[in-house]
């Protein structure tokens, strides 16, 4: 952040607490303030206001800020969570559209090469239960 910027932040600040704004005091913030976007510190300055009795320090700004960060991040794994899952999904449904090929017949011979027992050929035997299986 420069020194105008901070100069923005902490007249933002001297509206509510009545702060003298400086040039020294804009150097200093702004050094403190290194790495933190103006969107960020408005919106900490803002919110700190609304939340605390405390007198604004760089820190409040800092620690705030880094809190929205780390929500943008969040939202956007999130994001990106949702689209593999969409992607997933999407690729099930057409797995499951495709038509299946009816592989009764092929089990049955299967099953009476491995284990020399001859099986009905009637798919419905298959079905849960026993009925038909005598």
């Amino acid at each position: 952040m420069t020194p105008d910027e901070a100069g923005v932040v902490l007249a933002l600040a001297s509206a509510v607490d009545g702060r003298k704004p400086s040039a020294a005091a804009n150097t200093v913030w702004a050094e403190a303030l290194a790495g933190v976007e103006m969107d960020d510190a408005k919106r900490a300055v803002a919110e700190h206001f609304a939340t605390s009795e405390k007198w604004l320090m760089p820190v409040h700004v800092v620690k705030l800020a880094e809190t929205y960060r780390q929500e943008r991040r969040d939202a956007r794994r999130l994001a990106r969570e949702r689209e593999i899952e969409s992607a997933w999904n999407a690729q099930q449904a057409i797995e499951a559209a495709k038509p299946k090929r009816d592989r009764s017949e092929d089990l049955a011979d299967m099953v009476e090469r491995v284990g020399g027992v001859r099986l009905p050929r009637d798919r419905r035997v298959f079905r849960r239960g026993t009925e038909g299986m005598l």
